[in-house]
Parts: structure tokens; sequence; C-alpha cells
């Protein structure tokens, strides 16, 4: 019998507004949490532009106007020795911000 852990359960994602100086990981909100595993369980570079620019009105901080957001999708691996499970980046993708 053959099993995996690479699945749509086995996954999470990560959002962050960024700039040079600025680096801060933005909460999903419960209206884009359909979006959110969409990209999770297909992250491909479209999908996860697409939902960085729904997450844009979201990245409003008091301190400064971000650059971008990245968007991470982390899968989770095994250690076959030890049995320890780990966090791997499975994809990653910075889209930049519109400036007004």
């Amino acid at each position: 019998m053959f099993s995996t852990v690479d699945g749509r359960f086995a996954r999470h994602l990560h959002a962050f507004a960024v700039s040079p100086s600025l680096r801060i990981e933005l909460e999903i909100p419960f209206e884009l949490q359909e979006q959110a595993q969409s990209a999770v369980a297909l992250p491909s570079d479209s999908r996860l532009r697409a939902f960085a620019r729904e997450l844009e009105p979201y990245a409003v901080t008091d301190f400064e106007a971000p650059d971008a957001i990245r968007i991470e999708v982390f899968t989770t691996r095994v250690d076959p020795g030890t049995l320890a499970p780990s966090g791997v980046l499975l994809r990653r993708l910075e889209v930049p911000l519109a400036r007004p």
C-alpha cells in the first residue's frame, strides 16, 4: 500500500506585505479562505498572482505602503529516518503592487 503526505491538507500558505524595510505576515480573511485553498491545491503562478491581487486591500499597514505581496506555499515532508515532519517551500511568488 502506498501513501503520501503531499496533498491539499498537508500544505499551507503564508502571505506577506513586503517592502525594503517591511515584512508583515497577512492574516487570510474569512472571505478569501476559498481562494487560499485553491491556491494551496494548485499553486501555479497565475493562481498565486490572482490571490495576491485579492489580498491587496488587506495589505495596508500603519507603517508604510508595501511594494509587493509575497505568497509562499509549503508542503510537509517526513524524514524517512526519524519520521519527523518539516515544512518545505513548494512555491513562492512576489507580486508588485500598483502605486497610486
